[in-house]
């Protein structure tokens, strides 16, 4: 890949798009060296770091990448990056065995994209690797019935939705749905299940 000498945000967008429509993932260190190379020549962008661990994780060096996303949030990363960059953040961390690291950057990232389902799934990866399934269980639960339209699950919803937050909260509840952040907002009387005890 050819050097280039960005000027402005947009430049350095373009460069990144071209770079990696060419990235190849058996060979991944030109990528990476292209990268290194765009940060030294812009070393106070967000959007450049957050860039350059991407290619580090992409050649599977997680160790290289979190210190780079670091740096990537500490310049002010905002917007669809940040959002990308705390769930590969979060995920890199798992990698790294630092589980707790790696929740709160995933649960940050939760707080910040409640909305976000990839956001959701690397989260319970990662409460699933801390030693917490049933956090992760109850997360991936929540988003499957916030997210599936199915019958059988809307007829089940109530049911299965106080069973999901009792895995959140140790105890089964009449109204513990109604406190689940997905779902909860989604209760229908139309549920049909609605004599489910534990």
């Amino acid at each position: 890949m050819a050097k280039i000498e960005p000027e402005t945000e947009i430049d350095l967008r373009n460069a990144a798009r071209e770079a990696w429509e060419v990235a190849v993932r058996a060979d991944p260190s030109p990528t990476v060296r292209y990268f290194q190379q765009l940060l030294l020549d812009n070393p106070g962008s967000a959007f450049v770091s957050y860039q350059c661990a991407r290619a580090h994780d992409y050649a599977g060096e997680p160790q290289l990448a979190a210190p780079l996303y670091e740096q990537a949030f500490a310049a002010g990363l905002s917007g669809t990056e940040l959002r990308r960059g705390l769930t590969s953040y979060g995920s890199t961390l798992r990698n790294l065995e630092r589980f707790d690291e790696a929740i709160a950057a995933l649960e940050r990232a939760h707080r910040l994209f409640p909305d976000d389902a990839l956001v959701i799934c690397y989260l319970a990866l990662a409460l699933h690797s801390g030693g917490q399934s049933a956090r992760a269980l109850a997360y991936l639960l929540d988003l499957t019935m916030a997210h599936v339209t199915q019958p059988d699950l809307e007829a089940g919803r109530w049911a299965l939705g106080n069973y999901t937050a009792a895995l959140i909260g140790g105890e089964w509840s009449p109204n513990g749905v109604a406190t689940l952040e997905l779902t909860g907002p989604l209760l229908e009387t139309k549920s049909a299940d609605r004599t489910a005890s534990v």
